[in-house]
């Protein structure tokens, strides 16, 4: 019979929860990271964003702050909206990235797979897609806070 030794690790694996495990985790890993662009790109993955498509932002109206044309969801921000395709073109000039912009789950399975390795290109395109989508993000809540903040200061 095997005994049982105490120790930290042993009792953390007791009462963590062990649930199932994800294809994108490595796209959160690594040593290029900035951990609040790592945690708004995790928040993306899991749609998790208040994006205006959500129940609760449905008053104001749902159209896309940084195109003015469609129904802002994951999808759409990420990178279906002009704006976010213009981001994509130019970092596509400027080094060699290259996103296939179909359905935002099946792109991040893909970017998951092609970029889950240690050498340093994999690591900094991670980081690369961890933080256009930060920038996406910044500049969308950006917009939206400051047409609030100029509508509450007209009323």
């Amino acid at each position: 019979m095997e005994r049982w030794r105490f120790s930290t690790k042993a009792v953390y694996d007791i009462f963590r929860n062990h649930g199932p495990k994800v294809g994108w985790h490595s796209l959160l890993l690594g040593p290029c990271k900035i951990p609040r662009y790592s945690f708004v790109l995790w928040m993306a993955i899991l749609e998790k964003l208040s994006t205006m498509d959500k129940p609760w932002l449905s008053h104001l109206g749902g159209v896309c702050v940084l195109c003015g044309r469609e129904m802002e969801t994951h999808e759409h921000l990420f990178f279906r909206c002009n704006y976010s395709r213009q981001c994509i073109r130019i970092l596509k000039g400027m080094v060699r990235f290259t996103w296939p912009n179909r359905a935002w789950a099946v792109d991040i399975a893909w970017a998951s797979k092609r970029w889950n390795g240690r050498h340093i290109v994999q690591a900094a395109y991670r980081a690369l897609l961890a933080a256009i989508v930060y920038h996406i993000w910044q500049e969308r809540n950006r917009r939206v806070f400051q047409q609030s903040a100029a509508e509450l200061h007209y009323c």
